[in-house]
């Protein structure tokens, strides 16, 4: 893919014309995956804006050939030759400040073909899978607020992000990550904004909750 700006939306995200719906989702989350920004091993690749310009890319040629109308107005133009390709140039500013391609929906049985992959997926994106990582938090018996805090960087979800989905403010969940008791409301806001943190953590959100709250009890008596 090192002449991706040259490409076609099929060829960006290696699939056929002829792909699915389905397929199309899958291979734009794929790639998502492997060539996240954030990534580190990417820029032996690409230099970072050519990083950011590839992502941009990518989600453009999700949105258009993941809508029905839209992809039948592209493919026509790739039939009849009338086709230039001619991307949006995209900076880093505008990449951080463009609203991110809505994921896909996912079927339980997409989810499972992307974790083999090596793909996790959140309502909020990708991250790669970490079998350490994964085991860590089957087993873990205590979540305060630094493994919660460990479990949403490691799950590539912007604190700002996840305060604006949740309507909480973020020096709440300052506090809560960092475990700053004193700083928090009362027992019973805690409860809630712990609760939601955990659902959208993807983690068993009552076994969270209840172990927070026994330190917050513990530490407030």
């Amino acid at each position: 893919m090192s002449d991706f700006k040259e490409q076609t939306y099929y060829e960006l995200l290696e699939i056929s014309t002829s792909a699915s719906t389905d397929e199309v989702q899958q291979a734009y989350l794929r790639a998502k995956g492997i060539y996240a920004p954030d990534s580190p091993a990417i820029y032996t690749i690409f230099s970072r804006d050519e990083a950011v310009q590839l992502n941009h890319l990518l989600d453009e040629a999700y949105q258009t050939l993941s809508h029905h109308a839209k992809r039948r107005e592209y493919d026509l133009k790739l039939q009849t030759g009338n086709y230039t390709v001619i991307h949006d140039k995209a900076t880093t500013a505008d990449v951080q400040q463009a609203k991110p391609a809505v994921m896909p929906s996912l079927t339980p049985d997409d989810k499972k073909e992307l974790a083999r992959q090596g793909i996790g997926i959140t309502k909020f994106g990708q991250y790669t899978i970490d079998p350490m990582v994964e085991h860590e938090m089957q087993q873990q018996q205590m979540f305060d607020g630094t493994f919660l805090k460990k479990v949403r960087i490691y799950k590539n979800i912007n604190l700002e992000t996840l305060c604006e989905h949740l309507k909480i403010g973020r020096h709440h969940f300052n506090a809560i990550e960092n475990n700053d008791f004193n700083k928090l409301p009362a027992t019973v806001f805690v409860r809630g904004y712990v609760k939601q943190m955990a659902e959208s953590l993807g983690l068993d959100a009552q076994k969270v909750t209840d172990s927070y709250m026994r330190i917050l009890k513990d530490v407030r008596d």
